[in-house]
């Protein structure tokens, strides 16, 4: 079973917005030492799931890191002003 990702053109305009807003205090390196974080606490959190190392995770907390890590990535983007759409289209049709 195929999934298709939509993206309304108003909800990337409000995340642009907000990410916009929220980057008056962030800078662009803030941003990916944040991203760099999010990818060592989904690590932390893959172990856990896997039950390698306690407390145990869920898949909840997965999909809440990854999202994490999406927004960051996504902020990477505003600040450099590339298309979100066209980044996931490539993701998933060209790779």
């Amino acid at each position: 079973m195929q999934q298709k990702i939509f993206l309304e053109p108003q909800s990337i305009e409000s995340f642009i917005k907000k990410i916009k807003n929220h980057e008056l205090v962030w800078n662009e390196q803030d941003r990916l030492l944040h991203l760099f974080e999010e990818v060592g606490e989904f690590s932390e959190i893959i172990l856990q799931y896997t039950k390698r190392k306690k407390p145990f995770k869920t898949k909840v907390d997965i999909e809440n890191a990854i999202a994490d890590i999406f927004e960051d990535l996504f902020a990477l983007c505003v600040i450099h002003e590339i298309d979100i759409n066209k980044i996931i289209k490539k993701v998933i049709y060209e790779k």
